[in-house]
C-alpha cells in the first residue's frame, strides 16, 4: 500500500474532528463512536494544549485519521497514538495498516487504544498493559432521562425546587458575566482541587467571547438571582457532546446562608445532572462524555458514581522491539 501525508490546508481542526466523529459514529456502535477527549477541539483550545495533533493519511485513495499526542517527561519526549486510526470509508485493513506503519516508521512510540480494538492488535509484535491507562467516562442521555423518574425527583427534591420562584435553570447569557467573573474570583481564592485549572481559567477569562459560540452549550443554576452552579458542553457531530466544565458552590463556600440553599447544595451534583440531562435530551444529544484518568485524579471522583457510571477503558500498547 502507498501512504502519503495529506495536506490539511483546506481543513481546520474542528472541521476535521467533526468529519471523523461522524464517520466513527456511523461505523461503530455507541458509545465507541465518541473520539477520545483529547480530540475535542474546544477542549484543546481552552486548555491551551498544543500537544495533540490530527494527521490525515492517504492509503490507496482512502483517508485515514490518526490522533497523535506529544508527551514530555522532563527532557525526554515521545509521541503516542491516541485512539485507533479511523478510515473515512470504514476500511479496517487500512486502519490496521496505518497502526502498524506508524510504529514501524517510529512516528509513535506507544499507543492508548480502546478495549474494543484490542483483538486487532498483533500480540506477537506488541505488549498490551494488563490494566487500563486512561478512560472516557460517558452517560447515555436517553437512558438517563427515562431512569430519572418521579422517585428520583422526589429523592432529590427536584419538584420542590422547580416550584420555587427563587430557583431556576437556564442557558448562560451575557447578563451573567458579572456573576461568572465573581465565580472565577471565588474559585481562584479557594483551595478547591479542580481537575483542570487552565481550562477553567481560560473559560472564565474569555467568557464574553465564548458565550456567543454555537458549538458550546452553557447552562447555570440560579438561586435568589445568583449563579450557584454552571456546566459547559462542547457539541460534537451526530449527537455527541463533551463536558468541558462543571462548577458548583459547596456547602462550605456559599454566596449566602439559608436552610433551603444548604439543602440544594447538599445534592447539587444530582440536581444539576437531572436538569442538564433533560435539556440535552430535548435538543437531540445522545451521549455526554468527559475526561478520565486511571491514576485517580481527585477532581474526577464525581464522574465515577452513578452520574457517569459508564466508561470506555484505554490500554497502553508498546512495541516488542
Amino acid at each position: 500500500m502507498a501512504m502519503a501525508m495529506l495536506t490539511l490546508i483546506n481543513y481546520d481542526h474542528k472541521t476535521l474532528i467533526d468529519k471523523y466523529q461522524l464517520c466513527r459514529a456511523n461505523n461503530i456502535s455507541p458509545p465507541y463512536g465518541n473520539l477520545h477527549y483529547t480530540a475535542n477541539y474546544m477542549y484543546n483550545t481552552l486548555n491551551s494544549n498544543h500537544n495533540n495533533f490530527l494527521s490525515e493519511f492517504d492509503i490507496s485513495g482512502d483517508s485515514v485519521l490518526a490522533i497523535i499526542r506529544r508527551v514530555s517527561l522532563g527532557r525526554a519526549q515521545y509521541y503516542r497514538l491516541t485512539d485507533y486510526p479511523i478510515s473515512i470509508s470504514g476500511n479496517k485493513d487500512n486502519e490496521d495498516f496505518l497502526f502498524s506503519m506508524m510504529f514501524e516508521d517510529k512516528q509513535v512510540q506507544q499507543a492508548y487504544i480502546p478495549e474494543l480494538f484490542l483483538d486487532r492488535i498483533d500480540k506477537t509484535k506488541y505488549i498490551i498493559d494488563e490494566k487500563p491507562s486512561d478512560y472516557n467516562f460517558y452517560s447515555d442521555v436517553a437512558y438517563d432521562t427515562e431512569r430519572m423518574n418521579n422517585k428520583f425527583k422526589t429523592k432529590y427534591r427536584i419538584n420542590m425546587l422547580l416550584n420555587n420562584i427563587e430557583f431556576s435553570f437556564s442557558k448562560i447569557d451575557i447578563g451573567d458575566a458579572q456573576h461568572i467573573a465573581s465565580l472565577y474570583c471565588s474559585w481562584s481564592e479557594s483551595k478547591e482541587d479542580l481537575h483542570n485549572k487552565v481550562l477553567f481559567r481560560n473559560y472564565f477569562k474569555q467568557f464574553s467571547y465564548l458565550i456567543n459560540l454555537g458549538d458550546l452549550l452553557q447552562y447555570c443554576i440560579r438561586y435568589n438571582g445568583k449563579v450557584i452552579a454552571l456546566v459547559v458542553f462542547s457539541k460534537m457531530a451526530d449527537g455527541y457532546c463533551y463536558k468541558l466544565i462543571q462548577w458548583t458552590y459547596t456547602r462550605n463556600n456559599t454566596p449566602e446562608k439559608s436552610e433551603i440553599l444548604d439543602k440544594i447544595l447538599s445534592q447539587i451534583g444530582q440536581i444539576l445532572h437531572y436538569l442538564y440531562t433533560i435539556e440535552l435530551n430535548k435538543i437531540g444529544i445522545k451521549y455526554i462524555s468527559c475526561a478520565g484518568s486511571a491514576s485517580g485524579n481527585r477532581g474526577l471522583i464525581s464522574h465515577k458514581d452513578e452520574i457517569m457510571r459508564n466508561k470506555i477503558s484505554y490500554y497502553r500498547i508498546i512495541p516488542r522491539y
